[in-house]
């Protein structure tokens, strides 16, 4: 569902406003990558809040962080292992009829000083310019194996460039083509070199609207189970049978996209972190204030992370193995329910 032709000019004004202040203020405020990173995902969620109502849509937000996201390791790697991401967007739109349209993009998150800009980490480009088949390291998806393909995967796992010598500036729409140079955060494709440079508050915009990034399933856990055993089937395959399984199955890719998406929800719920306020409501010392039950019965509630805590201010410093790289994931979800009423304009009073 894309929401984008319904937006009138001033929502639409005020929304990229809010979006372009906090990622001005999240890259002013982190001292380095995940710090940064840490702050997009407590900041955007903190000035959306606002922005009660998007046309038909009310837009609920919030974000968690967590230390050491899952690692992952193919054929070829330099490395001993690698993260599979920085920051990961869902967003899930709803109609009046309950009908649900989920999307999600991923990005690996780097600072650069000035374009054209080159990945410091050639293990990190290989995996998000080609998709070779990856195996899990560590955790409960420790020896898990996927193989995700589909002619769209550029426009979903992307680069994040991040310039804190460009951040604070006043608004500016940085999309325009002869000011991208001067933005704080762009995105980009992980081609070689890295191109279609855009700038990260219009696409975020676009996301949040349903134009931007890639569609996945939500899984149950049985379902999960199911395509996570049909999915190592068919990876087992040689590549002349790998193209025919998707017909004889009848799903596309064996919903390798779709089972990483959810890898990273169930991992995200089961981890804990210093980057974490706990929530005075958890159970759970050290769990940084998400509700693992609720998460885990996404399909049949709205939010796939629920009960969001805010990050704190603290950085990672502990790095156990000196071939792995350290920081960890975001994960920042925008949810639209269509409803009967007008827009909420009152911000733009304010400004």
């Amino acid at each position: 569902m894309n929401i984008l032709n319904e937006l009138d000019a001033l929502t639409s004004l005020q929304l990229e406003i809010m979006i372009y202040r906090a990622i001005e203020e999240a890259i002013s405020t982190g001292q380095n990558e995940p710090s940064i990173v840490a702050e997009l995902t407590k900041k955007i969620p903190e000035s959306l809040k606002s922005l009660t109502k998007i046309g038909k849509y009310t837009l609920t937000t919030g974000g968690i962080f967590v230390h050491q996201t899952p690692k992952v390791k193919f054929n070829g790697m330099q490395k001993t292992s690698i993260e599979i991401g920085d920051l990961l967007l869902l967003n899930t739109i709803i109609d009046q009829r309950g009908n649900r349209s989920r999307r999600a993009m991923l990005f690996q998150a780097k600072m650069v000083d000035a374009l054209p800009a080159t990945p410091d980490n050639g293990d990190q480009h290989d995996l998000y310019e080609k998709w070779p088949l990856y195996t899990y390291v560590h955790g409960a998806l420790q020896n898990q194996h996927r193989y995700i393909t589909a002619p769209d995967l550029h426009l979903a796992a992307k680069y994040l460039l991040l310039n804190k010598n460009n951040a604070g500036i006043p608004f500016k729409r940085h999309y325009l083509k002869q000011a991208l140079a001067n933005a704080s955060a762009l995105t980009a494709s992980p081609t070689r070199p890295l191109n279609h440079y855009q700038c990260f508050a219009e696409e975020l915009r676009q996301f949040i609207l349903g134009n931007a990034g890639k569609i996945f399933l939500a899984m149950d856990d049985q379902d999960y189970k199911n395509y996570s055993d049909l999915h190592n089937i068919g990876i087992s395959y040689p590549p002349s049978v790998k193209n025919v399984l998707p017909f004889l199955f009848g799903f596309y890719d064996w919903e390798g996209w779709s089972l990483m998406v959810n890898d990273l929800i169930r991992s995200t719920a089961r981890k804990a972190t210093r980057l974490m306020n706990v929530q005075p409501s958890s159970q759970a010392t050290g769990v940084r204030g998400v509700n693992v039950e609720n998460i885990m019965m996404f399909t049949s509630s709205i939010s796939l992370i629920s009960q969001l805590a805010p990050p704190s201010d603290q950085v990672p410093t502990d790095k156990n193995d000196p071939n792995e790289e350290d920081g960890g994931i975001s994960i920042i979800e925008f949810i639209l329910q269509e409803v009967e009423g007008t827009e909420n304009n009152k911000y733009l009073e304010e400004i």
